[in-house]
């Protein structure tokens, strides 16, 4: 009989082992394939280029393995075996992250727009459109308690379209700047690093203060619209939210 206990204890942490390497490197295999599915479902024309929103669902399929390894860990700390403790623990970080990350796609809703709904901000964004662009809205109703809310974003392509007009006034607007120019660590208010790449330009508008690429000074919630333009695929962002600045 004891011997059956220590073949069944043995074989208990070889489990436990395996679950908790497996949940060390869930976190860096979810966010690749949802990284993958979603440029994969932009590339079949469905229009969400480094919309990562809509897709974080697809993390959830990761969930078994830190729960497993989670339950596993119970069960050895019942049991007094070595090593429970690591498997409590990742399993139930990484089963906080998936969540966190998965949830965000609650509530993401998408659907075809109307270009002339894209003119209106002309003015604001000191460019002239050119006459037609296939338009794409999205919006995300928020589930979780975070600095960006309600979030609409307008994804406008401009693929068989002249641009000419369009980039000569977003390279000669001082308003524009190369997405690699600002600095980040001081501009809370962008909050979004998926922007910083090359051949992309930003305009970020406080409507609250009427300002433009600045950072809020004082504490408060701020209306926000954040146009982005990415010149090698011709994609046009609109992207307006409330910023909770604390």
């Amino acid at each position: 009989m004891k011997k059956i206990k220590e073949i069944f204890k043995h074989h208990n942490q070889k489990i436990s082992i395996l679950l908790f390497v497996l949940t060390l490197i869930i976190p860096i295999i979810s966010v690749g394939f949802l990284i993958v599915y979603a440029n994969f479902q932009n590339e079949v024309g469905k229009g969400i280029a480094y919309n990562y929103y809509f897709y974080s669902k697809i993390v959830l399929v990761f969930l078994p393995i830190p729960i497993m390894s989670f339950i596993m860990g119970l069960i050895n700390k019942k049991k007094n075996i070595k090593g429970s403790t690591k498997n409590i623990i990742s399993g139930a970080i990484v089963l906080m992250m998936l969540l966190k990350i998965g949830a965000l796609s609650i509530g993401t809703e998408e659907h075809i727009g109307n270009y002339n709904d894209v003119l209106s901000y002309q003015y604001l964004l000191g460019i002239k459109f050119p006459s037609n662009g296939y338009v794409i809205k999205r919006e995300h109703k928020d589930f979780l308690i975070t600095k960006i809310t309600n979030e609409k974003i307008m994804d406008i392509y401009y693929q068989n379209v002249a641009v000419d007009n369009l980039e000569n006034d977003i390279l000669s607007n001082p308003k524009w700047i190369k997405s690699l120019d600002y600095d980040y660590d001081n501009m809370d208010i962008l909050n979004y690093n998926y922007y910083k790449m090359n051949n992309v330009y930003l305009l970020i508008f406080n409507r609250t203060t009427n300002e433009y690429n600045s950072q809020p000074q004082n504490s408060g919630t701020y209306e926000v619209l954040l146009a982005a333009y990415k010149q090698y695929s011709k994609h046009l962002i609109i992207h307006e939210y409330t910023y909770l600045y604390k």
